[in-house]
């Protein structure tokens, strides 16, 4: 069985592993934009409001956002794996 491994620097974080584990991590670090739904793009329906840290095609995020974010994500994952 594979599981979520993520590795990091000083500047960036990888998530490896499976897909639905990836798309949590990429779940953790995405938010409402403050003020989003004051845009054009917002109120014609061609942007959701939504930002993320998580590039997707990268598999990466700032290795800042590590903690804050993620710990719950982890914590989580590390009770499933018992």
């Amino acid at each position: 069985m594979q599981m979520l491994t993520l590795k990091y620097n000083n500047i960036w974080a990888l998530a490896d592993g499976p897909h639905e584990e990836i798309a949590e991590v990429s779940s953790c670090l995405t938010y409402t934009a403050k003020g989003a739904r004051y845009s054009t793009a917002y109120r014609q329906g061609r942007w959701n409001g939504k930002k993320t840290m998580f590039h997707s095609k990268e598999r990466v995020f700032p290795t800042r956002c590590h903690r804050p974010r993620i710990a719950p994500l982890l914590a989580l994952l590390r009770d499933d794996g018992k």
